[in-house]
């Protein structure tokens, strides 16, 4: 009895004394254990006030591990997601409690539960090694984290005793670019190191999603461009990423307290002052505790090493799904599959036919967006998808609003662009199934593919050859493949 007694009275006495604050851990230790919270918050829109935006949030507990001086490990847990699409303030954190939370499922989970160990040395992040398990989307989101931990605290031949600016070159998420860092010492009144951090991204030599994203093709240049603006995969993107940290103890020992990132990607298609759509990243991360290793840190299972860079694995697959329509690539999706595609295009097509029955004045922003999200699902969808979508909506359906649902899913197919959806309306062209007027629009629409390919120049050019009854009709499919020929 008087050893549980015991026992219970060390334990009572070891949970009564209190973490050491913030303020009082200097550096990084070799054996310790670093809480951060992060919080982030990815949102999308037109650059038009009062248009709707849509906002990812994302909140997580982040464990650095220090098993050894220089070799950290990263893990995530406490994992919350939310969205929204809603007029607001872009610029600033939104409240998580008022956003739509979303259900992770297991395995997303387990897969962002994967630790990642890497090289941290003066503030570089390198040799990121993670598990043989996990998934190029869930890399990249370990990444983005990685990047705000990456603060170049090397000695130039100054030392840090006042402040400076000084530009160096490094490799981020963005790709290897020039960074600018703008350094202000502590001193008796400011007891932390105060550093600013620029991306350069005219001076990148590889570029990360977003640019590449809104880009035409993955390494399109632009000819009649100033050198090194609009050039790659940053065609027409005005690209701003600032970091700011709050950093305890010296250049060689620290720890980073707080850091705070505000990223911005403008797409200017014409010039600097016409922007149409802009994408905002914002994120937070805050020191919460420093704790002694209790057990064994666990390891990822890893054969290879990796850069900082974003992995754009997924985004080539999905071109190359786009453009050739390889089924096998959507197995790659870093999303679960929808499986009941043709119900959504059906339910999809309906709203859209009574949103534009009942607007006197015409189609209104909600209309715009519905067809977006038509597009959006047919854009991945397989040939046996589109079969089923053909069989719901162009066959099944003898309502009095049939021929607009045929109309709107055939224009949808041709917005989509890819290899799939533009063989599928070849084929019901050739078959008399779509209007002479209707086809017109559709080569229209075909001008404007966003990934051209050979496989879908071919499919418009057998169809160009069949139509020598239809005189208007033939010139026009002529026009539509001349023009994706010179862009293939």
């Amino acid at each position: 009895m008087r050893v549980l007694v015991l026992c219970a009275v060390v334990v009572a006495a070891l949970a009564a004394v209190p973490k050491p604050s913030v303020q009082n851990i200097q550096h990084f230790r070799k054996g310790y254990t670093y809480r951060y919270a992060v919080d982030t918050q990815l949102s999308n829109g037109l650059v038009v006030p009062g248009s709707d935006i849509a906002i990812s949030r994302a909140q997580m507990k982040v464990a650095l591990s220090f098993p050894e001086e220089h070799q950290p490990v990263l893990s995530f847990d406490s994992i919350r997601v939310a969205h929204a699409q809603r007029d607001v303030d872009s610029k600033t954190l939104q409240p998580f409690e008022s956003l739509e939370k979303i259900h992770l499922n297991e395995e997303h989970e387990r897969v962002l539960s994967l630790p990642v160990r890497f090289r941290y040395e003066r503030g570089l992040v390198s040799e990121i090694e993670f598990d043989r398990e996990d998934s190029v989307w869930s890399e990249n989101i370990k990444r983005a984290v990685l990047n705000m931990l990456q603060v170049n605290l090397a000695k130039s031949e100054e030392v840090y005793e006042k402040e400076m600016s000084e530009k160096r070159r490094e490799v981020t998420v963005e790709g290897e670019c020039g960074v600018l860092y703008t350094i202000v010492p502590a001193s008796e009144e400011q007891k932390e190191m105060r550093v600013t951090k620029s991306i350069d991204f005219e001076n990148c030599e590889a570029s990360g999603r977003v640019g590449a994203r809104y880009a035409f093709r993955f390494g399109d240049e632009c000819k009649s461009c100033p050198e090194n603006k609009f050039n790659g995969a940053e065609r027409n993107i005005e690209s701003s990423t600032v970091l700011n940290y709050r950093i305890a103890g010296s250049e060689s020992r620290f720890v980073i307290r707080e850091v705070e990132l505000r990223s911005s990607y403008v797409y200017s298609p014409i010039s600097e002052n016409d922007s149409l759509f802009s994408t905002i990243a914002l994120g937070k991360m805050t020191l919460l505790e420093e704790s002694q290793e209790s057990e064994k840190v666990t390891l990822p299972k890893s054969e290879k090493k990796e850069t900082l860079a974003y992995n754009q694995e997924w985004e080539r697959a999905e071109e190359k799904f786009i453009s050739e329509g390889a089924d096998e690539l959507l197995k790659q999706m870093p999303y679960p599959e929808m499986k009941n595609k043709a119900e959504v295009v059906k339910r999809l097509v309906k709203s859209l036919v009574e949103k534009i029955q009942s607007e006197e004045l015409g189609v209104d922003a909600a209309a715009t967006h519905e067809m977006g999200r038509i597009v959006t699902v047919l854009r991945l969808a397989s040939k046996d998808d589109l079969a089923r979508i053909h069989k719901e909506i162009c066959e099944n359906d003898d309502s009095k609003f049939g021929q607009e649902q045929r109309d709107i899913i055939n224009d949808a197919l041709a917005l989509a662009g890819t290899a799939n959806t533009i063989q599928h309306l070849m084929e019901k062209i050739r078959e008399r199934q779509v209007s002479p007027a209707r086809t017109a629009v559709i080569f229209k629409h075909l001008v404007n593919v966003r990934v051209p390919s050979q496989k879908i120049v071919d499919s418009i050019v057998s169809v160009c050859r069949d139509l020598k009854a239809q005189p208007v009709q033939r010139q026009s499919c002529w026009l539509t493949a001349g023009s994706l020929m010179t862009s293939a």
